[in-house]
């Protein structure tokens, strides 16, 4: 297991954050990737497919590329009188990103490697959440935990089969294994994008879907109303609660919590 552990402080509430990563029970390869900005100001994992080494090396370019343009966003000085809304901001740089993945060969020789991406952008006050495919960004505020996104899923985005329908898993899995969008095959990719006020003590969890296929939403919001217990720790918990289930993917969390500036003296990291 891989872990990563950052924090920051801002006047009304300190970031930390922390990710986890590994292979699963019955992989020897791990093309899942994760990238968390300075001081925790983003998050981004992605999810890959097509076989090492063309999965890791697709995901690890989509995941450091977003990360990158949200790191050189967050330096920018305001110049436009009228900038684009931050809100819209992250769906252009995932369409960049699957754009990249197909004209770019050296990114991956695979013709099968495609990936999934989320992303969390904390930005004036408010939480961005991007995706594409069915990695997943979740929020638990006062013990409620709430997913944020909705998977590109044959099952969530309704009974249509789409052309260029990804089959993530066998045939005779469920039909919520079939992906609708994925970056790296897919032409044209329609990110989903939503924003919201933060609060201090917001919980955001991003996670690919080795972690929410073997673990539950009710164990996952035990697991992370543990307020005492510190970041770098609960994304461990999410890992192995999901080996511990014999999770046969890749298994791959993120977890962002905004400590009241008032109570995060002495805090846990």
């Amino acid at each position: 297991m891989r872990e990563a552990s950052t924090s920051s402080a801002d006047p009304h509430w300190v970031v930390r954050a922390a990710s986890a990563t590994d292979g699963g029970v019955s992989h020897h390869f791990n093309e899942d990737s994760v990238c968390i900005g300075p001081g925790g100001g983003h998050a981004v994992i992605a999810d890959g497919m097509g076989g090492e080494p063309a999965g890791l090396r697709a995901s690890e370019w989509v995941s450091g590329t977003l990360s990158a343009l949200i790191e050189s966003a967050d330096r920018e000085e305001p110049a436009d009188p009228m900038p684009m809304r931050p809100a819209q901001r992250p769906s252009d740089w995932i369409c960049r990103c699957a754009d990249g993945l197909r004209a770019d060969g050296a990114v991956c020789r695979s013709p099968d490697a495609r990936h999934q991406v989320a992303a969390l952008w904390l930005h004036e006050g408010r939480a961005v959440v991007a995706h594409v495919g069915d990695s997943r960004v979740y929020r638990l505020r006062s013990g409620i935990l709430s997913r944020l996104t909705r998977d590109h899923s044959l099952l969530e985005d309704g009974p249509l089969v789409p052309v260029g329908l990804v089959r993530r898993r066998p045939v005779v899995e469920p039909s919520s294994a079939l992906l609708t969008q994925v970056l790296g095959i897919d032409e044209r990719v329609i990110p989903a994008v939503r924003d919201e006020s933060l609060r201090a003590g917001d919980l955001y969890l991003l996670c690919t879907d080795g972690l929410t296929g073997f673990v539950g939403d009710l164990e996952l919001a035990t697991l992370l109303s543990n307020t005492g217990r510190a970041v770098n720790l609960l994304a461990e918990d999410l890992v192995r609660a999901a080996l511990d289930a014999r999770a046969t993917d890749n298994v791959t969390v993120a977890v962002i919590r905004l400590e009241p500036a008032d109570a995060s003296v002495g805090g846990h990291r």
